[in-house]
């Protein structure tokens, strides 16, 4: 996976291209878990407080999801854990709501 996104950044792909939830790859990234085209697209200076439509980041989507080893490497790339949604909530609200252990 992280070989076909890496050629597709060297043709050119946009790292701030959303879906009509106005999700970047690097939410895409953190909402599969997937670390290594999360390091890709951080490496070559992805928006890490990229908000959807709905105000969410990279960090309340894997927050959401679970997948703390990504939530991790957004914190120690710079991720604001005080983003909050248009609903309000912060990634830790979610954690909080999805009965998780906060990684922060």
């Amino acid at each position: 996976m992280v070989e076909v996104a890496a050629v597709l950044l060297e043709h050119g792909a946009s790292l701030t291209a959303t879906t009509k939830k106005g999700f970047t790859p690097l939410h895409l990234a953190a909402k599969y878990g997937n670390m290594k085209v999360a390091k890709l697209v951080l490496q070559r200076d992805a928006p890490v407080d990229a908000q959807g439509k709905n105000g969410v980041t990279p960090l309340h989507v894997a927050s959401h999801y679970d997948h703390q080893n990504v939530a991790l490497l957004l914190l120690d790339k710079g991720a604001s854990p005080h983003a909050t949604a248009k609903n309000g909530h912060t990634p830790l609200h979610i954690a909080a709501r999805k009965n998780q252990v906060v990684t922060s």
